[in-house]
């Protein structure tokens, strides 16, 4: 049930959005196996560009994340072209199920729990493309984090 409505939620969310388009996968025309089109911003590396991604929700979607994967082959920090289809290329917090700590009350935890939905991914994506320039994007994340090891885990 979370399932349909969360997909329902994102297609009546991104439906009027001109940077994200949300479609059924061509090949099955599963409700649960999307289609997302996200193009890049002015002003990025990624300026009028259309790179197309792949949402597949597990069946025990939302204990675990989506599977996202990039096919359009684009530069990215955060895209591991060498991942092989049927697993995620696309390195998001969003997108690991991290056991243990939770933030503190009040801060909303960025790496996968129930409380996420299909929003969260396709905006994580979408902010995901609107970089500006790789070091300042990359040297946040090392700043963020104090650990290299831990920003190594996410490229």
């Amino acid at each position: 049930m979370r399932k349909e409505e969360d997909v329902a939620e994102a297609i009546s969310r991104f439906q009027h959005d001109s940077n994200v388009k949300l479609e059924p996968w061509p090949e099955d025309h599963a409700f649960d196996h999307l289609k997302v089109t996200i193009r890049g911003r002015t002003g990025t590396p990624y300026a009028e560009g259309n790179f197309i991604l792949e949402i597949e929700l597990s069946p025990d979607y939302p204990v675990n994340p989506p599977i996202v994967f990039c096919h359009t082959i684009v530069y990215h920090p955060r895209i591991d072209q060498g991942i092989p289809k049927g697993r995620s290329n696309v390195c998001l917090e969003i997108l690991v199920k991290k056991e243990g700590d939770r933030p503190a009350d009040g801060e909303r935890d960025p790496f996968w729990n129930m409380e996420h939905d299909l929003i969260d991914v396709i905006q994580s994506i979408d902010d995901m493309f609107h970089i500006t320039s790789f070091s300042t994007q990359n040297s946040k994340m090392v700043n963020d984090t104090g650990n290299n090891a831990d920003f190594a885990q996410f490229l």
